[in-house]
């Protein structure tokens, strides 16, 4: 996953072996700071060549491996968003998500939909509803922080 948390993007690529060692892969754009999952693109049968040569522009980017249980908790999350706010899932992820087993056991995340993006405060509900108004404006992004670590901005 691309290592973007404190911006409220996360690139997401998932990669599932084939028993004739090609792979199915899984793509997400999540954004948690306004809609969950953006975008979701599945290619089910690359060579794992094919899969790092199309892919080596993520290698100049940050990014770090995590474990499957973690990846599912970050789309549970984006789903979580998308739900909450009306974004409408992407097919390929419909069509797809039995790649990633099941996800019932995956609980929602705990708390308000939004965090705050440096220590991870709850926000208020007026500030939720003020950024759920706006989520689906293609012309609007936040940056969100609560009130402590906004005062950090202050001169």
């Amino acid at each position: 996953m691309s290592d973007s948390e404190k911006s409220g993007l996360i690139s997401l690529v998932l990669g599932f072996t084939k028993p004739d060692g090609r792979l199915k892969t899984m793509f997400f754009l999540l954004d948690f700071w306004k809609s969950g999952i953006e975008d979701c693109f599945v290619d089910v049968d690359i060579s794992k060549e094919d899969f790092d040569q199309r892919f080596a522009i993520m290698a100049d980017l940050p990014s770090k491996q995590l474990g499957i249980n973690d990846a599912k908790r970050l789309i549970q999350r984006g789903l979580y968003v998308s739900n909450s706010v009306g974004t409408p899932i992407p097919m390929d992820y419909q069509r797809w998500k039995y790649l990633l087993g099941d996800m019932s056991s995956v609980p929602n995340p705990a708390g308000s939909i939004y965090k705050c993006s440096r220590c991870g405060a709850e926000l208020s509900d007026s500030m939720v509803n003020l950024i759920k108004e706006h989520s689906q404006s293609e012309d609007v992004r936040f940056y969100i922080v609560c009130g402590k670590c906004a005062g950090e901005f202050e001169d």
